[in-house]
């Protein structure tokens, strides 16, 4: 097949097998040919299929590490993969990192340690029992060597369009023994263990693990493209929707072909998720995979309306991606074929607007998304460990106005009012000026290219929207004395309110963009407020701070 196959197919499957081999029939009834002619009854176009799993169990007769006992002596990673490409559907080949339990069990020298010192099996989205992932440290090289042995294996002996690894991102702040050796050889120092994002030694660490993470996509994906340089390579690409603990960098970007990644939520969860990969993805259409259970993968009987479905499809279509629906296999290995029946009639409907396909989308507003400023001030002073896992139950969440939150709620009411936005990250910078306005969410550390770039903007024209410590910070971690922007915004940095229940009053001449609200009957703000000064003789004061007996 053509090594373009994702430039003509929306329509895509992938089938979760995370199945243990603990009981003897675990996966007894699955079948790739039934599998395949599912796919073929959606009216897909291609089909992820699983090489190994988290279990770190493989599908295939694997010289390096252990095959699901169910199926000793076939090959059903083969098997799948043939009986896709005899009906003409192209297939990715899963191939799970890090999260890797087999390789856990057999080498506890790999083991990540997190800041309290323990090495252990998580539980995600489950009470109690069983703890099945096992987490392996990208740095360990003993892991590394097998990872690429893995991939070598599976590369040399299969034909396939494309492969999709898994969980190439931080599960926690790693300190094991391979972590600490190496940021000592590297830096001269031991690993923090103070959260701070005004302390450049924290900020430093924070770069390095960064760069580490850069550093094994870039092995992964090399290893592919060496052994099938046509190929394209997806990474599991949350580690772009979530904080600074997954480690995500501009950088990092450029070791995948797209952006592709299993996210559940609302509407405008969604559709402000499509807007970040269409962005950020090299090659396009982008993947949006997603399950046709309510709420989420971890649910395997319940299923979304049909018109539930229709709606999410049309709705990665029209932001440029292509859907991937996620068949969550049963333990017994079957399949739930009426749900490829329904999403068959989605996908025709889809089929006849995919020649229209392509273009660039028409917007008036960018939302700038800083991978730098992924963190929320409020954890300053925090010990690493209450950071907890990437996907750890009960984990803290950001503040109302972290970064990441900041953006998300403002493109919720970009969507809400009708106005044409898109996100846009460092890489963009050089087009600024297709943008009549763009808007910095809490965006507290800028580097200079960055600062000088934005003020080149509104130099030549453009509007610019910036909100709480946007530019207080260095990227290295210093704090300013002043926003970087401060002459661009009009205003100086004073201090900051005490109190996290703070109130607007609008002031006389403002109180149409206020409207029912007054000195009297102030806006309610859920948080702290910066106190500001006006230093520009042209700028204007649309409300105040106001602190009413409470």
């Amino acid at each position: 097949m053509a090594d373009t196959w994702y430039e003509k197919s929306y329509r895509r499957f992938f089938l979760d097998f995370h199945i243990d081999d603990w009981n003897e029939d675990f996966l007894s009834r699955f079948d790739p040919e039934h599998y395949a002619e599912c796919v073929a009854l959606g009216n897909g176009t291609a089909a992820t299929v699983f090489a190994n799993t988290h279990s770190g169990l493989c599908n295939y007769p694997t010289r390096v590490g252990r095959m699901h006992s169910r199926f000793a002596g076939r090959d059903v990673l083969g098997e799948m993969i043939g009986a896709l490409h005899r009906r003409g559907i192209s297939v990715i080949v899963y191939y799970c990192t890090i999260y890797v339990a087999w390789y856990w069990d057999q080498h506890p020298e790999a083991r990540v340690v997190d800041a309290e010192g323990v090495s252990q099996k998580l539980g995600i989205n489950c009470t109690g029992n069983p703890r099945r992932f096992g987490l392996c440290c990208p740095n360990n090289p003993g892991y590394r060597q097998f990872v690429v042995h893995q991939l070598s294996e599976i590369c040399t002996a299969y034909e396939f369009e494309g492969m999709w690894p898994d969980m190439t991102l931080w599960p926690t702040v790693c300190y094991c023994p391979s972590c600490q050796e190496r940021y000592r050889a590297e830096a001269g120092e031991a690993l923090p263990r103070i959260i701070n994002w005004e302390d450049p030694a924290w900020v430093r660490f924070q770069r390095t693990r960064e760069r580490w993470l850069l550093d094994f996509c870039r092995l992964v994906t090399s290893t592919i493209k060496a052994h099938k340089p046509a190929a394209t390579v997806a990474h599991q690409s949350q580690t772009y929707c979530w904080d600074w603990l997954f480690a995500p960098s501009v950088e990092l970007v450029d070791t995948t072909d797209w952006m592709s990644a299993d996210l559940y939520g609302e509407r405008y969860s969604l559709s402000y998720s499509s807007k970040v990969f269409y962005s950020l993805s090299a090659r396009k259409p982008f993947e949006r995979v997603n399950c046709w259970n309510v709420p989420n993968i971890h649910e395997h009987i319940i299923t979304h309306s049909e018109d539930f479905l229709r709606a999410n499809t049309f709705s990665t279509f029209m932001n440029g991606g292509a859907m991937v629906f996620i068949d969550q296999v049963d333990p017994l290995g079957t399949v739930h074929t009426q749900n490829y029946r329904t999403v068959g009639r989605i996908f025709r409907d889809l089929e006849q607007y995919e020649p229209y396909a392509g273009g660039r989308p028409c917007q008036d507003v960018a939302l700038y998304y800083s991978f730098y400023s992924d963190f929320d001030l409020a954890e300053n002073g925090w010990p690493v460990s209450r950071a907890g896992y990437s996907f750890g139950p009960g984990r803290e969440s950001p503040g109302p106005t972290a970064h990441r939150n900041a953006t998300s709620n403002l493109a919720r009411i970009l969507i809400r009012d009708h106005i044409p936005f898109g996100v846009i990250s460092k890489r963009d910078l050089h087009r600024l000026s297709d943008y009549q306005v763009v808007m910095l969410p809490h965006v507290p550390m800028l580097d200079d290219e960055e600062v000088a770039a934005l003020r080149r903007y509104v130099a030549d024209g453009g509007s610019l929207y910036a909100s709480k410590h946007t530019s207080l910070l260095r990227a290295d971690g210093v704090r300013l004395a002043d926003f970087a922007l401060s002459d661009v915004l009009g205003v100086s940095y004073v201090g900051e309110t005490a109190s996290r229940i703070t109130y607007l009053a609008p002031s006389p001449a403002h109180g149409d963009v206020f409207p029912s609200f007054s000195a009297d009957y102030p806006v309610t703000l859920n948080d702290s407020q910066l106190r500001v000064r006006a230093n520009s003789p042209g700028a204007e004061v649309l409300a105040t701070i106001t602190l009413p007996w409470a």
